[in-house]
Order: C-alpha cells, then sequence, then structure tokens
C-alpha cells in the first residue's frame, strides 16, 4: 500500500513495506519524503479508539524515516524540513485479519479399551491441521482424524492449525476413559 501527499514543496509518500500477516503482528512502514535539500523531522502519531492523536516515535533523516513494530491501527505522520517552514501531514491506516479460532469436538468419556468417535476441529479457513500425539490416530495430519483402536489411558489430544499466511490456532480435546 502507497499513500502519497504534496504540499508547500515537501512531497511525502508512506509506503507499507511489511504487512500484517497474522492477528497481533506488527507492521513497517517507510515514509520517503522529497522537495527540501536537507534534514526531515518525523513525527509518528497513532489514533486512539476515542480519535485521540498521541506521538509513538519522532525521527530526524535525510529522505527516508523507518517506522517498526506498529500494531493494526490509523497513524498520521506529520513531517517537516528542520527549519520548521515547511510541513505536510498524511496518514494510513494499518488493518490486520481476524485472529483464527478453531471449533472442537467434545471432551469425551469412553469406557476402558473402548475406541472413540473421530476427533474434530474447524478453523473456517483452508489450512494444515496437526493432531499430537499421533498415536491411536489413523492420519494425524488431517482436520478430523479416526482413532486406529481403543484406548487404554485418558489422553489429551491437541491440534495445531496452520493457515496460508502461516498463522496458527491451538486447542485441545481430552478423551477420558473411564477404568
Amino acid at each position: 500500500d502507497t499513500v502519497e501527499v504534496g504540499l508547500n514543496g515537501i512531497s511525502a509518500t508512506i509506503i507499507l513495506t511489511d504487512s500484517i500477516q497474522c492477528n497481533g503482528d506488527s507492521a513497517t512502514i517507510d515514509v520517503i519524503t522529497s522537495g527540501y535539500f536537507g534534514w526531515y523531522s518525523y513525527s509518528l502519531n497513532y489514533q486512539d479508539s476515542l480519535g485521540n492523536l498521541y506521538t509513538l516515535s519522532q525521527q530526524t533523516t535525510y529522505d527516508t524515516a523507518t517506522f517498526t513494530m506498529l500494531p493494526a491501527n490509523t497513524y498520521q505522520v506529520l513531517v517537516s524540513d528542520t527549519s520548521m517552514l515547511c510541513n505536510i501531514q498524511t496518514s494510513i491506516i494499518i488493518t490486520q485479519p481476524n485472529s483464527l479460532s478453531l471449533i472442537m469436538s467434545s471432551d469425551t468419556i469412553i469406557c476402558n479399551g473402548g475406541t472413540p468417535s473421530s476427533l474434530s476441529a474447524n478453523s473456517g479457513v483452508s489450512g494444515s491441521y496437526i493432531w499430537n500425539p499421533s498415536t491411536y490416530l489413523i492420519n494425524a495430519n488431517v482436520q478430523n482424524p479416526s482413532f486406529s483402536s481403543g484406548l487404554t489411558s485418558s489422553e489429551t489430544y491437541i491440534v495445531t492449525f496452520t493457515d496460508a499466511n502461516g498463522c496458527n490456532a491451538t486447542d485441545s480435546v481430552i478423551i477420558w476413559v473411564n477404568p
């Protein structure tokens, strides 16, 4: 994503150089400035839920400022020449995907030696599933693995789901064996 503005002889372009791939991650922006010979002062401000702006970071550089570790939010960048005679303001909205969640089968109680129903996990998006431990599972790398035999002890089965962006969600199902 790129946002570009020009005013008072100064031009500023915000480039989202590293976007947020997973919920809760952070982004990086570059602010590239031209139109004035010399150094620029950059003030990065963020907007709270009430619309108030707060200064997050300030830099002075020759033509490009890089701001890292930015969570999803609305950011405003104020760029000034070092004499403070010319300035320009621009903004960018950094978004993030929804958090991943899993809908799981319920914890189950079975009799000693009984074979439980298949385990079940659903994320609502495409991706891969890995169940651990894989003991007694016919295929531990599917969404709904079946058991190959009965169980004689209780076990917690943990599933890790990974989506196309490499984002993960983890949950578990307990199979209780009643002696």
